[in-house]
């Protein structure tokens, strides 16, 4: 009981060692969690951005990058979407998709899409509105749940009224803008133009027709679940193989670092182990006194690195979000924080907690065993 006393005063008298230990724990377990943080937030929108309308498939301009599955300001011309219905013999769905960028990944803060009135609803059938109702006139919008507080909003010199809202689960789109696609086509000055044509996913049974339909139609092409899934799926991989190198590369660096703190703990000790050998102090017990000196180290370190890895993702997440105009940081910072508590990826918690403290006591015994091999009473009485 004393010598546990002795190592717990030892750690307060020594406090400039101390406090760096814990730093050392607490900045190894914020790359690994920040790092598997990142990785799985991109895999999550990788996997969930290419099926939001998942009982559709989708005609688009051929050469499209479909990696944006919604091109934007296609050629696709209305007329089309006649020809289309009599070929499959379907009722199918026009949309419109504007932006001021090139590419709907990359985070700006709207997009505008234009559909018929009396088509939201069907569309957006597995999205119900979180708040409000479906518009009702061309001068009504419906918006993603970032857009909820505005009221009103006015793009195009043209101010619309907000009816409703609703959450997409692929959180990028909770910026869409939805209006009536006649009057988009008109404020945009693209009359009889369409991004998207969506027809029901019964067509993939009719493998005949699609391929008469391309045949047909060179400039447009289908794009099936299938391919859709075989997109998501190369990106998902891609994606995947990213986040293991880097995941991989984050757990040993923190592992090299930790390494390097407890060997320079267990080398810093060499009075404190000449001590203990000359009271007769079993080397069992010495290794069992520094293994307690390193759960009680690495146990503060965590309880203070997980809580500040939360807020160091929300930090680093919101930066790059409000760098490609966002908004307010305040605002996007507590939305992220909010979402990370209560989606709380409670395994990368564990395994990160795990492998720290595993580590930890690995690089205290092996160290330890090492020093105190060289140890024995007639040359530290020697050395005395």
């Amino acid at each position: 009981m004393k010598l546990r006393s002795y190592i717990i005063n030892n750690l307060t008298k020594k406090k400039g060692r101390t406090i760096l230990m814990v730093i050392g724990i607490i900045l190894a377990c914020n790359g690994m969690i920040v790092i598997n943080l990142m990785t799985e937030k991109y895999s999550r929108i990788s996997s969930s951005f290419f099926t939001p309308f998942s009982d559709y498939d989708q005609i688009v301009e051929r050469g499209t990058d479909y990696i944006q599955l919604l091109p934007i300001s296609s050629s696709i011309n209305q007329n089309n979407q006649i020809e289309i219905e009599e070929i499959f013999n379907v009722n199918t769905i026009p949309c419109l998709l504007i932006s001021n960028n090139l590419e709907i990944t990359s985070f700006n803060p709207s997009y505008i899409v234009g559909l018929n009135l009396e088509d939201m609803s069907i569309l957006f059938d597995k999205m119900q509105l979180d708040s409000g109702s479906w518009p009702e006139n061309q001068n009504q919008i419906i918006v993603g749940d970032f857009w909820v507080d505005e009221g009103n909003m006015t793009f195009f010199n043209e101010t619309f009224q907000i009816t409703g809202s609703t959450t997409p689960s692929y959180s990028i789109l909770d910026r869409m803008i939805y209006v009536d696609l006649s009057k988009l086509q008109n404020l945009t000055g693209l009359p009889n133009q369409l991004s998207v044509i969506f027809i029901p996913n019964e067509v993939e049974e009719q493998n005949f027709l699609i391929e008469d339909f391309e045949t047909e139609f060179p400039q447009l092409d289908l794009l099936t679940i299938e391919e859709i899934d075989d997109i998501k799926g190369g990106l998902s991989s891609y994606i995947n193989n990213i986040s293991f190198v880097l995941s991989s590369f984050s757990t040993i660096s923190a592992l090299i670092f930790i390494f390097s703190i407890e060997t320079i703990n267990v080398y810093s000790k060499k009075k404190d182990f000449d001590l203990f050998v000359i009271l007769g102090t079993p080397k069992k017990k010495i290794i069992g006194l520094l293994l307690s000196e390193s759960i009680f180290l690495i146990s503060i370190g965590l309880v203070l690195g997980l809580p500040l890895s939360i807020l160091s993702f929300s930090l680093i997440w919101t930066k790059m979000l409000q760098s490609l105009g966002q908004g307010r940081f305040i605002t996007i910072f507590i939305n992220e924080t909010h979402w990370l508590i209560n989606t709380l990826p409670l395994k990368i918690f564990l395994s990160t907690s795990l492998i720290i403290f595993l580590c930890g006591l690995v690089f205290t015994i092996i160290p330890a065993l090492i020093a105190l091999k060289k140890y024995n009473l007639g040359d530290i009485k020697q050395k005395y």
